[in-house]
C-alpha cells in the first residue's frame, strides 16, 4: 500500500494554527509519526481531509510537504499498517463506550419516565454527535482491520445489545433485541 507521509511546519505562536492542523489531521485519519510528521493511506478518501489540513497550515503561515511512498520493507509497511488499525482500533473503542453511554441514557430516561421535551432535545443532541462521530471517522475505519464481532442472533441483532465493529454499525438502524431502537430515524 502507497502512504503519503506529510511533514508540518508552523509557528509556535498563535498556536490556534498547530491545533487546527493537528486536530484536521486527526480527523482525517492521519498517524502521528513523531514531531511534525503524519502518514495517512494515499487513497481518494483522506484527498480532502488533507487539503484541508494543507489549506490550514498555509493561512497560518506555516508550510506541510506531501511525499507519496510505499514502506522500505515488508516489516515496515506492517508496522504503518499496524500504527494505523491501532488508532483506528481506539477510536471505534471510545465510539462503542459513547454508544453505550448513550443506550444507558435512554433507559434511565425510559426507567423515571422523563419524557420531556427538554429531555428529548438533550438525547437527539447526543445522538446527532454519535451520527456526526461515525460519519468522520468512516473512510479511515474502513481501511482499519475490525475488531472481533459479537455474537449475534437469527434475527440479526446484537446479543449485547451495541455494535463493535464498524462494518455492524449504522447509526440510523441499530436494533437490539430489546426491539426497536431509539436510534432509528
Amino acid at each position: 500500500m502507497r502512504w503519503l507521509l506529510l511533514w508540518v511546519r508552523l509557528p509556535t505562536e498563535p498556536s490556534r494554527h498547530r491545533v487546527a492542523v493537528w486536530r484536521e489531521l486527526r480527523r482525517t485519519g492521519a498517524v502521528s509519526l513523531g514531531q511534525g510528521s503524519w502518514a495517512v493511506p494515499d487513497v481518494t478518501a483522506f484527498t480532502e481531509g488533507i487539503d484541508r489540513a494543507v489549506a490550514m497550515a498555509e493561512r497560518g503561515d506555516g508550510e506541510v510537504i506531501v511525499l507519496s511512498a510505499a514502506g522500505r520493507s515488508e516489516r515496515d509497511e506492517q508496522r504503518l499498517a499496524e500504527l494505523f488499525t491501532a488508532e483506528r482500533d481506539q477510536e471505534w473503542a471510545e465510539f462503542i463506550a459513547d454508544c453505550a453511554k448513550f443506550d444507558t441514557e435512554i433507559d434511565h430516561a425510559i426507567s423515571q419516565r422523563k419524557f420531556t421535551l427538554a429531555e428529548l432535545e438533550e438525547e437527539e443532541q447526543s445522538l446527532d454527535q454519535l451520527r456526526a462521530g461515525t460519519a468522520r471517522s468512516r473512510p479511515a475505519t474502513s481501511l482499519a482491520h475490525p475488531l472481533p464481532r459479537r455474537p449475534t442472533n437469527s434475527s440479526n441483532t446484537v446479543k449485547s445489545g451495541w455494535l463493535t465493529t464498524p462494518s455492524e454499525c449504522s447509526l440510523p438502524s441499530i436494533r437490539c433485541e430489546r426491539g426497536p431502537s431509539l436510534l432509528r430515524n
